[in-house]
């Protein structure tokens, strides 16, 4: 199962995405709003790709490995996840969410990506509402939501950083 957006293709990850993701993940910059943690080693790498195939497996869905098409080159990840966790008083919702590599930044790419994950969430997994969070201070973050059609709703601290919460409701399923 492939997304394909006019620059990118989105596929569910794989093994050999582990050395992308550490390039990303190891970059302090790409953590800045993540609570400044980037990682350290390449067997971690390998453990976040798993723990994505295994939510995909699980879950039927989990983030998509974002490469461009123009290149074949690993860009990050976007997509939906479904987020079993409680967060300003919702469970076991679909977030959209997205990751790129610095020199993909300002392009255009994470808000590409976030519109196709959007209408994957509404249209195929016939959701009523997705949800997509960020850091307060993350501007970039909070202007793919909103340009993406979400609205916040609610603020919240995770980790010790304050946090935006966002929705999208589906307009097909609204009266």
């Amino acid at each position: 199962m492939t997304v394909e957006t006019e620059r990118v293709l989105l596929r569910p990850f794989e093994p050999k995405d582990a050395k992308g993701l550490f390039e990303m993940d190891s970059n302090p910059k790409v953590h800045l709003y993540l609570g400044n943690k980037p990682i350290k080693d390449f067997e971690k790498a390998k453990e976040v790709v798993a723990m994505v195939i295994e939510q995909h497996k699980k879950n039927g869905i989990a983030r998509w490995t974002a490469i461009e098409k123009s290149t074949g080159n690993y860009m990050g990840w976007s997509g939906i996840k479904l987020y079993q966790k409680e967060c300003c008083g919702h469970i076991n919702f679909y977030e959209i969410g997205y990751r790129f590599k610095p020199e993909y930044w300002n392009k255009g790419f994470a808000t590409e990506t976030a519109k196709a994950a959007l209408d994957y969430t509404f249209n195929v997994l016939k959701a009523d509402t997705a949800y997509g969070m960020t850091h307060n201070e993350n501007l970039a973050s909070k202007r793919v939501l909103e340009k993406t059609g979400f609205v916040k709703t609610a603020e919240y601290v995770e980790d010790g950083i304050p946090c935006f919460f966002f929705e999208n409701k589906n307009p097909d399923t609204q009266h």
